[in-house]
Parts: C-alpha cells; structure tokens; sequence
C-alpha cells in the first residue's frame, strides 16, 4: 500500500497565493486616516494616513471654505463612487487619490468638515479606521484558503488524506 499522492503543485500555489491575497487585503484593511484642522486667521487641516502606524501620506492645506464628496460613476455602470474634497480658497483638493464605496465614511469626514468651518471651534480632529469590508473580505478568503488546505480534496484533516490508497502492480 502506497500514500496518498501529495497535493499539485498548482493547486498548492493557488492557495497560497489566495493567502498572500488575503494578508494583502487584510493589511490594507489596518489603514486608519486622521484629519486635524485648526483655525487662526483662516482654517487650516492636515490630513494623514499611516498602514500599522506608519505615516505614507500627509496632506497640509490652508484656506479651508469646507467640504463635500466627490462622486464618480463608471462607464460600466456598476455604480457610484465616493471620496471625500476639502474646498479651499485654492480650489478643491481630494483627500485620497482614489475613489471607493466608501460614502458614509466620505459623509461624515466632509460634514464634520463643514460643521467645523462653519461654528466658532478652535480645533479639531477625526480619526478613522479602515476596517470595513476590506476587513471581511480578507478574513473570508484567508479562512477559505484554511479550510482548503486543512479540509479540502487531499487536505491535511481529510478523509482521503488519512486513508491510504491501494495500488496493484501491473
């Protein structure tokens, strides 16, 4: 009697790289935005974006007026996108370089923005974390990926996997 045969190669390297995928996704979902404004003689924000506490990108802008979201639609029509513009006296400057389907975090990003322009608040900041379908999405194909390798056709904790095969000689 002879051991199963092991897993192909190709199917092996398909679920790690459904893995690498996930840890991807899952690594983008720990994005977290903070938007600090100030006034003085004119309003004035910062606006930074650090993955796992480190800061890729900031954004300093003076004359803030207020804010909207931006909306894109595509051509394929599979919907509306959404990012969050800070207008100032320089014209209007989006916050991400991309739009996403995130509106209700644009929303409330621009009418914080608003509400601060508008009242007689020194200062103030908004932190938002990015753990929203990005965070599902890779927890979902990360524990796909697991139960393919743990119980999936020829997996670690199968049937087949346990049980040897016979094999005749010719």
């Amino acid at each position: 009697m002879a051991s199963a045969p092991p897993r192909s190669v190709g199917l092996t390297l398909t679920g790690f790289v459904f893995a690498f995928v996930a840890l991807l996704i899952l690594l983008g979902a720990l994005d977290t935005s903070v938007l600090r404004c100030t006034r003085t003689a004119s309003v004035s924000c910062v606006y930074t974006e650090a993955l796992l506490g480190v800061e890729r990108e900031r954004l300093v802008l003076d004359g803030v007026l207020g804010a909207r979201v931006g909306v894109s639609r595509s051509r394929k029509n599979n919907g509306a996108t959404y990012r969050a513009e800070l207008l100032t006296v320089a014209g209007e400057r989006p916050l991400t370089s991309s739009y996403n389907y995130a509106q209700a975090r644009h929303d409330e990003l621009a009418a914080r923005v608003t509400d601060f322009v508008a009242g007689d608040r020194a200062s103030f900041a908004l932190t938002q974390a990015g753990w929203g379908w990005e965070w599902v999405l890779g927890i979902t194909l990360f524990g796909l990926t697991l139960a393919y390798f743990l119980f999936g056709r020829r997996g670690l904790l199968s049937d087949k996997a346990a049980r040897p095969r016979e094999v005749t000689d010719p």
